[in-house]
């Protein structure tokens, strides 16, 4: 049987505030690895041996980032 993966909420403020401009990799609420940029965040990923099909991959936006989403 195929294991869900498990979501919890993070308050994205908080994340802005720590990672900002970097990519990040979390599980379970927690960010496990960050970079500045994707290559950087996978040779993280791999140096600390972690299960890349168990992770989030994300980025977060800068602080003072303004987005506008159109629909």
């Amino acid at each position: 049987m195929k294991r869900l993966v498990s979501v919890k909420a993070i308050s994205y403020a908080k994340l802005q505030r720590r990672y900002g401009g970097q990519f990040i990799a979390r599980q379970e609420g927690k960010v496990l690895a960050n970079g500045v940029t994707y290559r950087e965040l996978l040779r993280v990923i791999r140096r600390r041996q972690l299960n890349r099909q168990a992770l989030i991959i994300g980025y977060v936006s800068p602080k003072d980032a303004v987005c506008i989403y159109a629909g």
